[in-house]
């Protein structure tokens, strides 16, 4: 396990590097306006106009790492990296050590698919809200693991609302993660219901989970609430503008699903915005485009499924390349070429 650890410190330390020498595009859009919101938080005080496209968990947790940095946006997201790391990677050896009670092979599976991954640690250690959002999932992982397991109803009550608190955050930290909190508690209300003819004290489980909703729900999501209510008259959680509608009021007709790869082993494909009203230009410089993503998993279920699994995150800049590809189903499904591909330096397997 220590040298799992020591691998992924150097990782993380090799990526930090990078951001700071080479700044990702991200610094240019979302990261940034991030780190804007985080300094205008210190300026003018938490919660302070953070605009109607944003919610206010990412713009907090920097603000309260600004007083680490200061206001240079290069140290706040050098720290915020370190920060985002550093949180990731109690989640991992917390999430180990439960798992190890039962399995110490699945403990090192854990460690190695999540320490040693390439993609994560690069966005675990980018300003970037999907770093955040990676460690309240494998926090979320782990208080599962603890329910499953805890040996006492005080402990089983503690984690549920535990693990309430943690997936209403994540929808404060990223709207996107949406899925995932409504995941979480469809799963343990149906956890909850399957105990009630097993324990005899389900029905303080339910109140938890039941407590646990209502108290993230004023605590959580009650300022971004108050926010939207107070500067746009909105009673929603989310953020105000509607991105959609924004997108097709400026012409955007295609969305794309893409990687991290350039060339036609994992190219991108096209389908149109379902918000777009507009007529579309003939063309397409040889694109191919859908009318739904899901149209071409209908149509090709199998082969799509495979390209997607084939697809290989490279990290590329114009100067930099590190020796490092994930390929992760490739293998799994003997995707192989004749000969070696002695350009592949490490191998994970990505975990999900």
């Amino acid at each position: 396990m220590a040298l799992i650890v020591t691998a992924s410190l150097a990782l993380a330390a090799a990526f930090l590097t990078h951001h700071q020498i080479y700044s990702s595009i991200s610094n240019t859009a979302d990261s940034s306006a991030y780190q804007f919101y985080a300094v205008r938080f210190r300026e003018h005080g938490p919660f302070y106009d953070f605009g109607t496209i944003r919610t206010y968990g990412y713009p907090l947790f920097l603000y309260l790492l600004t007083f680490v940095s200061g206001y240079d946006h290069g140290a706040l997201a050098l720290v915020s990296g370190i920060a985002q790391y550093a949180i990731f990677l109690a989640a991992v050896l917390w999430l180990a050590c439960l798992v190890s009670a039962f399995s110490f092979r699945l403990a090192l599976a854990v460690l190695a698919g999540l320490l040693l991954n390439p993609l994560v640690i690069s966005l675990i250690t980018d300003a970037l809200t999907e770093g955040l959002s990676l460690s309240l999932y494998v926090f979320l992982a782990a208080l599962a693991v603890r329910i499953c397991t805890a040996e006492t109803s005080t402990t089983t009550v503690a984690s549920l609302i535990s693990a309430g608190f943690v997936a209403a955050m994540m929808l404060m930290v990223r709207p996107a993660n949406v899925s995932v909190v409504v995941a979480w508690y469809l799963s343990v209300a149906i956890a909850v219901m399957a105990w009630k003819g097993s324990r005899g004290d389900w029905h303080r489980h339910a109140l938890a989970v039941a407590g646990a909703f209502i108290a993230a729900g004023v605590l959580v999501w009650g300022p971004q609430l108050v926010y939207n209510l107070s500067l746009y008259g909105t009673a929603t959680i989310f953020p105000v503008c509607r991105l959609g509608d924004l997108q097709a009021a400026y012409g955007v007709f295609l969305w794309k699903y893409d990687t991290l790869v350039t060339g036609d082993i994992a190219g991108p494909w096209y389908y149109i915005n379902p918000l777009f009203q507009g007529q579309l230009p003939v063309g397409g410089g040889g694109a191919v485009v859908s009318r739904a993503p899901t149209r071409r998993f209908r149509d090709s279920p199998g082969t799509r499924l495979q390209r997607i699994q084939r697809h290989e995150p490279v990290y590329v800049c114009p100067r930099f390349k590190p020796p490092i590809r994930c390929r992760p189903a490739r293998a799994l499904l003997g995707h192989q070429s004749g000969r070696p591909d002695r350009s592949v330096n490490l191998r994970t397997i990505v975990v999900s």
